[in-house]
């Protein structure tokens, strides 16, 4: 997985709100695919990250990165710590 991570990984600042913590949240569920599965296949992250900036005029304007790397660190932040919950199978 690393290798995967490696290519969105970037030195920005990343955009951190509650708006854009609880919308990846949402639709993590909706979209229902894992987040290491996202984050290694650049078309399912491209729809999922237009799924995102859809959501909201504030998070229009968010590229593909800075949404893949909150994703990320939603990811191992872990449920219990306020970040992505577990899927269902």
């Amino acid at each position: 997985m690393s290798s995967c991570v490696g290519m969105i990984v970037a030195k920005e600042d990343i955009m951190s709100t509650p708006v854009l913590d609880e919308t990846l949240k949402d639709k993590y569920v909706a979209f229902a695919v894992p987040a290491d599965q996202l984050l290694c296949s650049p078309s399912e992250l491209a729809t999922f990250c237009d799924l995102i900036r859809g959501t909201s005029e504030e998070l229009s304007s968010l590229g593909n990165e800075t949404i893949a790397r909150r994703l990320l660190q939603l990811r191992k932040l872990g449920q219990p710590r306020g970040g992505l919950p577990r899927l269902k199978k």
